[in-house]
């Protein structure tokens, strides 16, 4: 049984790692309009499974008002990308209009709940609207950074470094795990079987794409100082940001009693599953890079 997890990890690693450098690769001079719309629809995918693994504890508007909630900030970011990279200019960027989404997420919840809550006393009206905000920000705000980021300079480089940083922190991880991590697992209680040996082979893994990443485009580094020590110190925070997106996930299904959030990945669970690391490092991924290098 065990063997037959590792080979469907491996066999999910060696057809979804080409597959989601395909998107990065595929019409970059246009920013990657295939990748926006990868995010787009796993955002809306992701939202199903968590809706499904948080009902069965919390009061949750309808799948389709949550299902339209966690597409708007995602579709917003892919639909800026694609403009910018068709050469138009608009009058306010990505940022400007988050507020206004996350009002007008807030507004259609309450206008649910005033009118469409069969409630007498309008029972759990407060936990649906605030779950309905949380519902447009995870995952689909964290993903939408991948959208911005494919309108920086080297976008295609920069991209496939987060991507690899992540893979790389996810599988080293489980490796190192493996290996060496049985006489020190149980550490984190929300993922008893997380060692400090796998915790030590994800940050390996995401420095390690880090200061690899410095050769892809040295030119693009070289524009500021210790170059490679700044990577080395991104791929720290994209590692720790990936834990933690996995740490949370696993503590929302315990919180459950779910092992997986859905069923659509071999040996991964949900696609949910297999995206929590990487939305949390897409923020920390973005503004370090924004910090450190100025794009």
């Amino acid at each position: 049984m065990k063997i037959n997890k590792i080979l469907q990890r491996l066999l999910v690693f060696l057809v979804g790692v080409p597959a989601v450098l395909l998107l990065v690769i595929l019409l970059p001079e246009y920013n990657q309009p295939f990748l926006n719309i990868a995010v787009v629809v796993a955002s809306l995918l992701g939202s199903l499974e968590l809706r499904s693994v948080l009902s069965s504890r919390i009061q949750i508007q309808n799948p389709v008002l949550t299902s339209i909630y966690a597409v708007l900030i995602p579709l917003a970011g892919a639909i800026c990308s694609v403009l910018d990279g068709l050469g138009v200019i608009l009058p306010f960027t990505f940022f400007d209009i988050i507020p206004s989404i996350l009002f007008l997420v807030f507004f259609i919840s309450a206008f649910a709940e005033i009118f469409f809550n069969k409630s007498e006393n309008f029972e759990h009206c407060i936990q649906r609207s605030v779950s309905s905000i949380f519902f447009s920000l995870y995952p689909g705000f964290f993903l939408a950074y991948l959208s911005i980021l494919t309108t920086w300079n080297y976008s295609l480089q920069i991209l496939a470094i987060l991507f690899v940083m992540v893979f790389a922190c996810d599988s080293c991880a489980w490796l190192l795990g493996v290996l060496l991590g049985r006489n020190n697992a149980g550490i984190v209680r929300a993922s008893p079987n997380k060692s400090i040996a796998g915790f030590i082979g994800g940050y390996l893994g995401s420095i390690a794409t880090g200061i690899v990443g410095y050769f892809v485009i040295p030119d693009f580094f070289n524009s500021t100082s210790h170059p490679i020590l700044k990577l080395v110190i991104t791929g720290f925070l994209v590692a720790t940001a990936s834990i933690v997106g996995d740490l949370y996930e696993s503590a929302e299904k315990r919180n459950s009693s779910k092992k997986d959030s859905g069923f659509l990945i071999p040996g991964r669970g949900g696609l949910l599953d297999s995206i929590d690391s990487l939305s949390f490092a897409c923020p920390v991924f973005f503004y370090s890079f924004l910090f450190f290098f100025g794009v």
